[in-house]
């Protein structure tokens, strides 16, 4: 479920059109760094709480930062229509869908 109508420093479309000024480095860098804090914050509360509401992430030794931002990357181009939500969101979103925790054992 998409967050509900919380101020928000950007929004998926914000996102999108900061990262594909691939040719500019500060833009290029921001987009990046963006990515990283997102997936960083969602591994560290799967570690230690479980996860960020229903998202989950279980990043292995060998993802690469570019990796981590091409996946936002896709994700944004692939939901047009949902470019208006917080990028944090969306962003959530594709991260625990390319890196997703195997099933908890009860």
């Amino acid at each position: 479920m998409p967050p509900g109508h919380a101020a928000v420093f950007w929004s998926g479309q914000m996102m999108l059109n900061v990262c594909k000024q691939s040719d500019a480095i500060v833009p290029h860098e921001d987009c990046l760094a963006f990515a990283k804090g997102v997936v960083d914050l969602l591994s560290e509360a799967t570690a230690a709480v479980g996860g960020v509401g229903s998202y989950r992430v279980c990043l292995t030794q060998d993802v690469t930062e570019n990796q981590v931002r091409d996946v936002v990357m896709q994700f944004l181009q692939e939901h047009p229509a949902e470019l208006n939500y917080s990028a944090a969101y969306l962003a959530s979103r594709a991260l625990a869908a390319a890196w997703p925790c195997p099933p908890q054992l009860s």
